[in-house]
């Protein structure tokens, strides 16, 4: 383990070299660090084990992009201690996410809360044997996740004789309708950065919730997606 580490270290460091001779500031030219970023604003309040995961990278690779995406304050972070007693560091897109909104998505962006919300939002109504059949979870795990998701006003419960039945709250269409104007600002944040940079941006809307920016730096141009609104994009 010590070895694979050491020798994922050691490619980071060679990407990071890499970059130094073609300039410092070219942050978003690295390919992975793009899949890192754009995958922040697909499922915003994420921990660092979740997001290599997703990302399909070790964990000390994603680390060290996570280390210079927040030290250039494109990436925040946040501890985070859910009800189970839980402790994770949450890291989301700068000027994405409103605080009081950190421990709702991170409850929506991975883990058994996330798919529990899924199989609830498409099948309303749904007890707690239901539940455990669709999501192949333990009784206990599903009782935890329904407490967190039911505290976080995420999901409402309904007496029905000797059932419980679970059904979304319509928080998160609120918070996504709510999310709607915060947009703009944050394409225009994250231009304002990259034209800092030194970099030509170009952004292009795909839909009321993704744009497509590509940078460019003499030669070198590539593109990625972004998502804007973090209540639609988490259970896309």
């Amino acid at each position: 383990m010590v070895r694979r580490i050491g020798k994922e270290f050691e490619k980071a460091i060679r990407g990071d070299l890499e970059e130094i001779g073609r300039g410092v500031e070219a942050l978003m030219l690295n390919g992975t660090r793009r899949l890192i970023y754009s995958l922040l604003t697909k499922r915003p309040c994420i921990s660092m084990r979740g997001l290599a995961r997703l990302a399909g990278v070790s964990l000390a690779t994603t680390r060290w992009h996570l280390l210079k995406l927040e030290n250039s304050k494109y990436v925040s972070s946040r501890p985070m201690h859910h009800d189970r007693g839980k402790k994770a560091v949450l890291y989301y897109p700068t000027n994405l996410v409103l605080d009081e909104d950190v421990y709702t998505l991170s409850l929506l962006s991975d883990g058994i809360t996330r798919r529990i919300y899924l199989v609830v939002a498409e099948n309303p109504g749904f007890f707690r044997a239901e539940l455990e059949r669709e999501v192949g979870a333990s009784s206990g795990a599903i009782g935890r996740g329904l407490a967190e998701l039911v505290s976080a006003n995420l999901l409402s419960v309904v007496r029905d004789g000797k059932y419980r039945r679970y059904y979304p709250t319509g928080l998160v269409e609120k918070k996504a309708e709510a999310y709607h104007v915060r947009a703009r600002a944050f394409v225009k944040y994250l231009e304002k950065k990259m034209r800092a940079e030194g970099l030509e941006v170009i952004i292009k809307h795909s839909s009321g919730y993704e744009v497509i920016i590509t940078v460019r730096q003499g030669r070198n141009a590539v593109s990625m997606e972004v998502r804007t609104n973090p209540f639609i994009s988490v259970l896309a």
